[in-house]
């Protein structure tokens, strides 16, 4: 579950390897052809990182107060759980259900 930009930030850090993110691995496992592709190991790291999709669930009021900073931390899918919606107040959860966030509009996410 994500409310702010900080849980956004650590998610991101979370998924991805070095140097962008926190994630650990290992050259010489057998996915990685037991280190004998090591020469080519940056450009698999630098794959990884690109090619992941960071899919978050947001559940609360405080997330979609938030949601603008969030989106700009390099959340790919932020999905909207029944808890932001029931809790929120009534202009905001019924705003929020009728179409997408503006934020996620402009960033072409979603249709207009």
């Amino acid at each position: 579950m994500i409310e702010t930009a900080e849980d956004a930030r650590k998610i991101f850090r979370l998924l991805r390897y070095s140097p962008v993110g926190d994630r650990t691995l290992c050259s010489t496992a057998r996915a990685s052809g037991h280190g004998t592709q090591r020469h080519e190991f940056g450009k698999f790291l630098e794959w990884s990182n690109d090619s992941i999709a960071t899919v978050c669930l947001m559940e609360t009021p405080q997330g979609l107060e938030n949601v603008e900073v969030i989106i700009a931390e390099g959340i790919d899918v932020l999905m909207l759980g029944h808890g932001a919606r029931t809790r929120a107040t009534a202009p905001v959860s019924a705003t929020r259900r009728t179409k997408s966030h503006p934020a996620a509009r402009t960033e072409g996410w979603f249709g207009a």
